[in-house]
């Protein structure tokens, strides 16, 4: 039974933040390649802060850490 070709997609994320005026940056942003059998999956994850309360950026990097 002959194999079937698997397609193979290649792509290329950058990533900017900018921290405006506000004392720190509390966006996460990260990508990781999970592979799924014969597949290899591409999972994007951004967080927002928290509008510049305390703890904000230690809950949106928290969050990228959970899900990935």
């Amino acid at each position: 039974m002959p194999k079937k070709a698997i397609k193979r997609s290649s792509w290329y994320s950058i990533t900017a933040s900018l921290q405006g005026t506000r004392a720190e940056n509390q966006d996460a942003v990260a990508t990781r390649t999970i592979l799924a059998g014969h597949r290899s999956l591409e999972v994007l994850i951004v967080c927002d802060g928290i509008g510049g309360l305390a703890g904000g950026a230690a809950c949106a990097n928290r969050v990228v850490d959970l899900v990935l």
